[in-house]
C-alpha cells in the first residue's frame, strides 16, 4: 500500500507534464527506514536538455538512472564521481522526457551532519545548522539532487513514523494517515534555490520525556499488529480507514459484509477506468487522489455491475459533493461538448426530470395524455436527448406575409416521436426603428409563430433563451437579405463575420464575386482558403475582378497551403 502511494503519485505527476519549464524541476520520493541505508526515488526534469547533461548528487551509493519519456522507460550509462552524475546523450530528449534516478544514502552520510544529534531518529535533508540564527542552509546535490545552483520547483513525497516533527520551507500539499506512519506531500509555490532548501525531520531530544508514553504505546501497538497475517492487517487497515463507505455498501448490498466477501474487497479492481465519477469532479478539499483511488476499488469490487457500481459510487460520493455541484459539473461538460459515457447522459437527463418528479424510465409514459403536457414535453425531449447523445437540431425559416403584415416564424424537425417547447429571444431591425419580444413556442413535427410587424424587417436575430436544461440548437434559413445587412450595418465582428461566410455560399455569381474580394483581402487564412474553394463559380466578370487579387496571394503568400491553393485557382481563373 505504502509503495503503491508513492507510484502513484509518479504516474500522476508523469501525467501532468506539460513542455518546457520556466525552470528545472526535481520530484523525491522515500520511505524512511529503520536500516542502515535509506533508498531515494528522483523525477528530474532540466530546464534544457543539452548533449551533456550533469546532476549534482553526493556520496550516493547503488545508483541507476532511467529515461521516461511518452510510456517508456529506457536504462541510461553514466559517469559519477561521488558529486556529480554526468550523462551523454547524442540526441537530445523529447522536452517532456525525464530522469528517474535511483539511489542509496547511508545512515553513516546523514550523521555526518551536526543537526543528527539534536535527534532521537530520524533523517536531515540538506546541512540544517540549529545553532545558527539562520533559518537553515544546504548543499547543492546533498541528498535532494539538483542540475545546478539555479531555482528549481522542488516536489517531495515521503512516508514516515507518526511521532516525527517535520520543518521544512516547503508547503505540505497533504498527508495520508497510514497504520502507524504518515506519507507526506510537499512542494515549493514557486521555483527556488537548492541554497534555500532544507527539511529536518524526527523526534527532538527536548520532548523525548513527553513523548515516551506514547512511545510504550505504540511500541504495544507495533507487536499487536505484527502478530497478524500481512491480509488480516491489510483488512484490518481498511476496516478502520474506510468504515463509512463499508457500511454505506452494505445497506445497498442489503446484507453485511462476510469475511470472504471483504477480502474481495483487496483484490485489484479490473474495471477502473468504467466508473463514472472521475477523481477530477471532486473539489481538491474532499479527500487525497490516493484515498478517492482505494475508494474506487472497494466500490468496484463490491458490485458485479459497472452501473450499478457508478451509481452507488455518485449516491457516496453526493453525500461530501452534494448534488449541486455534480449537476454543475455535468451542465459544464453537456456545454462543452465533452459529455461521452452513456451513464453520464442517464445521470444528467435523470436530474433534468426530477424536479417533475419523472425518471427516465418514465419515457415509456410520453404519449400518456392523462399526464400533464409539461411532464410529457420533458419526457419527449429526454427520450431524444439520451438517444441520440446530443443536442437536437431545429429548422428555422423565416417568411413575410404582406396581407398579414407578419412575419411567419416556422420550426420543424423530422422526429414525429419528439414534442416539446421552447423559448425564443427575437429582435427585427427595421428601417426607423428595432422591435424585441420573447416566444414560448409548443412544437411538434411542424409549428408556426406570427409575429405581427408593420414591415418586412432588414433583418431578423432568434436565439434561444439562456436556460440550464436547454437541449436544442437553431439551424437557421435566414434570408441572404438579411445578411447583407448583417455584414453592411452591424457593428459586431462576430455578427459580420459569419454573415460572409454565409454570404460566401451564394448562388448569385456577382454577389459571389464581391464577396470572395472581401475574404481575399481580409488577410484571415481562413476566410481566404474558403473564397479560393469557389474559383470555378466565377462568371467571366468574377474571374476578370479576381485574377490579379489571386495572382499576387499565389506568387507572395507565406503561407504554403494558401499559396498552393491560390495558385489552383488562379489555373481556373486564367487556363
Amino acid at each position: 500500500m505504502q509503495r503503491g502511494i508513492l507510484f502513484l503519485l509518479f504516474i500522476a505527476t508523469f501525467l501532468n507534464l506539460s513542455g518546457q519549464r520556466k525552470s528545472a524541476s526535481i520530484e523525491l520520493s522515500f520511505h524512511y527506514n529503520a536500516g542502515q541505508n535509506i533508498r531515494f526515488k528522483a523525477l528530474a526534469q532540466p530546464k534544457v536538455w543539452s548533449e551533456n547533461t550533469t546532476i549534482l548528487l553526493k556520496k550516493a551509493d547503488d545508483i541507476k538512472i532511467y529515461l521516461l519519456k511518452a510510456g517508456s522507460r529506457k536504462k541510461l550509462d553514466f559517469n559519477y564521481d561521488g558529486t556529480q552524475i554526468s550523462i551523454n546523450f547524442p540526441v537530445l530528449p523529447h522536452p517532456l522526457a525525464q530522469l528517474e534516478v535511483q539511489y542509496s544514502l547511508s545512515k553513516r552520510v546523514l550523521e555526518e551532519n551536526e543537526a543528527w544529534e539534536y535527534l532521537q531518529e530520524g533523517f536531515t535533508l540538506n546541512a540544517f545548522n540549529l545553532s545558527s540564527e539562520v533559518s537553515g542552509k544546504a548543499e547543492l546535490g546533498f541528498i535532494f539532487p539538483c542540475f545546478n545552483a539555479e531555482k528549481h520547483y522542488w516536489t517531495l513525497n515521503f512516508i514516515s513514523p507518526k511521532d516525527w516533527l517535520i520543518s521544512t520551507p516547503l508547503q505540505e500539499g497533504f498527508r495520508v494517515e497510514l497504520s502507524n506512519e504518515i506519507a507526506h506531500y510537499y512542494a515549493s509555490a514557486q521555483a527556488q534555490s537548492p541554497t534555500a532548501l532544507y527539511i529536518l525531520a524526527g523526534a527532538f531530544s527536548s520532548e523525548r520525556a513527553e513523548k515516551q508514553l506514547e512511545e510504550i504505546a505504540e511500541n504495544k501497538e507495533k507487536q499487536a499488529i505484527a502478530a497478524l497475517s500481512a491480509e488480516e492487517q491489510a483488512l484490518a487497515k481498511m476496516q478502520k480507514e474506510h468504515s463509512d463507505l463499508l457500511a454505506f455498501l452494505a445497506q445497498k448490498r442489503g446484507e453485511p459484509w462476510s469475511q470472504k466477501d471483504l477480502e474481495k474487497l483487496l483484490e485489484p479492481a479490473k474495471r477502473a477506468d468504467e466508473l463514472y465519477l472521475q477523481y477530477e469532479m471532486l473539489s481538491p478539499a474532499v479527500k487525497s487522489k490516493e484515498a478517492f483511488l482505494r475508494e474506487q476499488k472497494i466500490i468496484l469490487n463490491s458490485t458485479k455491475e459497472s452501473e450499478e457500481a457508478s451509481q452507488w459510487q455518485e449516491e457516496y460520493y453526493q453525500k461530501s459533493l452534494g448534488k449541486d455541484y455534480l449537476d454543475a459539473y455535468l451542465h459544464q461538460r453537456y456545454q462543452r461538448q465533452l459529455m461521452q459515457k452513456e451513464h453520464s447522459w442517464y445521470l444528467y437527463l435523470q436530474r433534468y426530470l426530477a424536479p417533475q418528479n419523472l425518471v427516465l424510465a418514465d419515457t415509456l409514459k410520453r404519449r400518456d395524455t392523462t399526464l400533464a403536457l409539461s411532464k410529457r414535453e420533458s419526457l419527449s425531449t429526454a427520450a431524444a436527448v439520451y438517444k441520440t447523445r446530443g443536442a437536437i437540431p431545429l429548422k428555422l425559416t423565416y417568411q413575410y406575409s404582406y396581407p398579414r403584415k407578419a412575419m411567419r416564424l416556422s420550426i420543424s424537425q423530422p422526429d414525429s416521436n419528439l414534442f416539446g417547447q421552447i423559448n425564443l429571444n427575437s429582435l427585427a431591425i427595421n428601417a426607423k426603428d428595432s422591435v424585441e419580444t420573447e416566444f414560448n413556442l409548443h412544437f411538434n413535427l411542424h409549428d408556426t409563430i406570427w409575429w405581427p410587424l408593420d414591415g418586412a424587417p432588414r433583418s431578423i436575430y432568434i436565439s434561444l433563451q439562456n436556460e440550464k436544461w436547454n437541449f436544442f440548437t437553431l439551424e437557421e434559413e435566414r434570408p441572404e437579405s438579411y445578411y447583407l445587412y448583417d455584414f453592411s450595418q452591424s457593428k459586431d465582428p462576430v455578427v459580420k463575420r459569419k454573415a460572409l461566410l454565409a454570404l460566401l455560399e451564394t448562388k448569385n455569381a456577382n454577389l459571389l464575386a464581391t464577396v470572395m474580394g472581401i475574404a481575399i483581402d481580409s488577410g484571415e487564412r481562413e476566410l481566404q482558403l474558403l473564397a479560393l474553394a469557389k474559383a470555378e463559380k466565377l462568371n467571366v466578370i468574377g474571374k476578370q475582378k479576381l485574377a490579379e487579387s489571386i495572382k499576387i496571394l499565389a506568387e507572395q503568400s507565406e503561407d504554403v497551403k494558401l499559396k498552393q491553393k491560390a495558385a489552383e485557382a488562379y489555373k481556373i481563373i486564367v487556363p
